[in-house]
């Protein structure tokens, strides 16, 4: 039988987590066949040997590449070198191997969406977060305050981000809505990039229901980028996707660029840094030399 559904997971020094986002993945109950494609990045901890004792017992399922040096440090994105060319699915989603999911028809309950809404290429469900060393209970986010969360709403390039609810912890989408020839010139790609993919040729909607869990923790990658990183990348991340993206050319985009831009330059530490200069250099292509000056000099006195 074909394979329906690719899981792209990403895993690094996961040991302590891994079980249970792998039991995430076996617990699915769907009447067609998916596969899990790990990329293990050389990690210092046990999980590789979780992973192989997994991959032993459903070669049919995991199927883990393994790493000896870290790919991500060199700069390479392990899901666009190493995952996204070996997905034979007809979908793909999403599973960092920190984070879980709960429900164990998620899959089937987000194919069955796409098949008979073929206007759509994309699609989430409601999650829920988890903090590290927390006796808290599992809570949702910030965001299902904004929205009547029993009801699904529909996305497009101009709504995605109203409000930012689109984790790829939840995530299914249609495989032939990866532009290769277009991914691999990208140097920001992020998952910001993989929704403006799908919704350039399609819809994207969030189901009511709620089927993963996100974990906080300071393990994570992300977590151990500093403030000013994190703007910075968001901020390249969103021009790239404004040159290079076909309908991404419009205000919603352009808002998200230019608040990262401008956060990168309250974050900087130092108006030194060649990088800051060039980030002043884009205020002053996009808002004119004044609002540059401005910044510039602020930047200067502090």
């Amino acid at each position: 039988m074909d394979c329906k559904v690719s899981i792209c997971c990403l895993t690094f020094n996961h040991a302590a987590y891994l079980e249970k986002c792998l039991q995430g993945f076996l617990m699915q109950q769907c009447n067609f066949t998916f596969e899990v494609l790990i990329h293990e990045d050389a990690s210092t901890d046990e999980t590789a040997s979780i992973l192989k004792k997994y991959e032993a017992q459903y070669p049919n399922i995991i199927k883990p590449i393994y790493q000896t040096e870290n790919q991500f440090k060199k700069g390479i994105s392990p899901t666009i070198r190493f995952n996204f060319p070996r997905c034979k699915g007809e979908y793909i989603a999403f599973c960092e191997g920190d984070d879980y999911w709960t429900d164990p028809y998620k899959l089937q309950k987000q194919v069955d969406f796409l098949e008979s809404h073929p206007e759509y290429s994309i699609c989430w469900t409601h999650y829920m977060e988890e903090k590290e060393n927390s006796s808290a209970p599992l809570f949702y986010p910030d965001w299902r305050h904004q929205i009547d969360p029993n009801q699904p709403i529909s996305f497009d390039l101009n709504t995605i981000f109203t409000p930012y609810c689109t984790y790829t912890v939840t995530a299914l989408f249609r495989t032939k809505c990866l532009d290769f020839s277009l991914i691999e010139k990208l140097k920001y790609f992020k998952d910001n990039t993989l929704y403006a993919l799908c919704l350039s040729s399609g819809k994207g909607m969030l189901l009511p229901i709620t089927t993963a869990v996100y974990r906080m923790h300071e393990g994570g990658i992300y977590s151990q980028v500093s403030q000013f990183k994190q703007a910075l990348s968001n901020y390249l991340n969103f021009k790239e996707i404004i040159n290079e993206i076909p309908g991404c050319q419009n205000q919603n985009f352009s808002y998200k660029r230019n608040f990262f831009l401008m956060k990168a330059i309250e974050l900087a530490p130092s108006l030194r840094e060649k990088i800051v200069w060039n980030l002043l250099f884009d205020v002053y292509h996009f808002f004119g030399w004044k609002s540059a000056l401005k910044l510039g000099l602020n930047k200067f006195l502090k």
